[in-house]
């Protein structure tokens, strides 16, 4: 395709919610008490982005099965990319399932709840300033709805594996400086980029499941904002990214546009999303506590000199947690090995990521980025020259 919008690229935008997201609701009626503390009773919901809300209620010297005026609060909110928002106060009064709550600080909210066959939980809540909470000047908005249940696993991509040993990621965040990947102890996660000194804008959010044993996690792409056309598009599903897809290429002059000889432009998006949303695989390490390393699993034989049958001098990971290999060999020699392992290769690729080796001025490399491809790249006297191919990997 000549047109230089290319579709899931390296691509951009979208910000870190350090806040804007939600609120909860507690609970009257007969809650049940937490185990072990018979004089205070626990609610707990979920809105439809999977944040977390649980309210807390202490007796003031009785048994907090049925809240009364006078005993304190604790509302927790705890977000999908991790953050944590508290609420605290007392009980103001009560009403049937309706308790009114006020903050330390000031302001007041209702908050609807339900206990039915032993499961509490927040069902609404009331308020026409938002929900107060400690330590910050701005409430936290109320959320739409809320349910018992975290929201789908991933409707996009129900089919994320089982995890296997303890969630080493959980609360944890990788910035390499330019993307900048966080892990939500629902797991959830969250990629957003920076570009320069500007604000990090969020790219995607989706799922994860792990392998503590052979320290790699697997993504499941639920929403983003790559797409064809402008950047700034907001989140968009599977369906939704396909539908503005299409529009844009079918916006393109006559000629902008060359696809495969037989394929239609619904066809060719299909082919590209399924690849965007299909699942990808990730080592990483910890180290101190915290993420040292993060990068696309090469699932390809790797001697330490040779990758693909290529022999290479060195490795490093990119700003798109992909993997470039420097090659000892010269391009046509790469070209010619990977063509006889893996067929003709494909035209429509450009390098996806920078990395420590793409610094000088002449080289050849071998990137392997998370939609399961490989790009064999030259750049000689600032030209550039690409070969890719779409690999069939785990």
């Amino acid at each position: 395709m000549k047109n230089s919008a290319k579709l899931f690229g390296i691509i951009a935008l979208a910000a870190v919610m350090a806040f804007a997201m939600t609120s909860c609701n507690n609970g009257t009626g007969g809650g049940s008490p937490p185990s072990g503390d018979p004089t205070s009773v626990k609610y707990l919901s979920y809105d439809g982005d999977g944040n977390m809300y649980e309210l807390e209620i202490k007796a003031a010297g009785k048994a907090a099965y049925s809240p009364k005026g006078g005993d304190s609060y604790t509302l927790t909110i705890t977000f999908i990319n991790g953050n944590v928002v508290i609420s605290t106060g007392t009980v103001k009064s009560v009403n049937g399932s309706s308790i009114e709550l006020q903050h330390s600080g000031g302001g007041d909210f209702t908050v609807t709840v339900s206990s039915d066959n032993g499961v509490d939980t927040i069902i609404s809540f009331t308020t026409n300033t938002g929900i107060p909470v400690d330590g910050y000047t701005e409430p936290v908005q109320k959320p739409a709805g809320l349910t018992p249940t975290k929201p789908g696993n991933n409707e996009e991509n129900p089919q994320l594996p089982d995890p296997i040993g303890t969630n080493e990621l959980s609360g944890k965040t990788y910035d390499n400086g330019f993307f900048i990947i966080s892990f939500g102890a629902d797991s959830s996660y969250n990629l957003s980029y920076r570009r320069g000194s500007e604000p990090e804008e969020l790219l995607d959010t989706g799922f994860y499941s792990w392998n503590t044993d052979q320290k790699t996690v697997i993504l499941a792409l639920d929403k983003t904002s790559q797409g064809y056309g402008d950047f700034g598009i907001g989140l968009q599903s599977k369906s939704e990214i396909k539908a503005s897809s299409i529009e844009y290429l079918l916006s393109l002059p006559a000629g902008d546009l060359q696809l495969p000889q037989g394929t239609t432009i619904e066809q060719y998006v299909d082919g590209m999303i399924e690849i965007l949303f299909s699942l990808a695989t990730y080592d990483y390490k910890i180290e101190s506590g915290e993420i040292a390393y993060f990068g696309i699993k090469i699932t390809l034989a790797d001697t330490g000199t040779a990758i693909a049958g290529c022999a290479y001098s060195t490795k490093a990971a990119t700003e798109a947690f992909g993997t470039h290999y420097l090659l000892s060999i010269s391009f046509d020699d790469a070209l010619a090995i990977l063509t006889a392992a893996y067929g003709q290769p494909d035209d429509m690729f450009s390098l996806q990521a920078h990395s420590t080796l793409t610094n000088g001025a002449d080289w050849v490399i071998l990137e392997f980025t998370r939609y399961k491809d490989m790009r064999l790249i030259k750049n000689e006297s600032n030209e550039t020259t690409t070969k890719g191919w779409f690999l069939n990997l785990p």
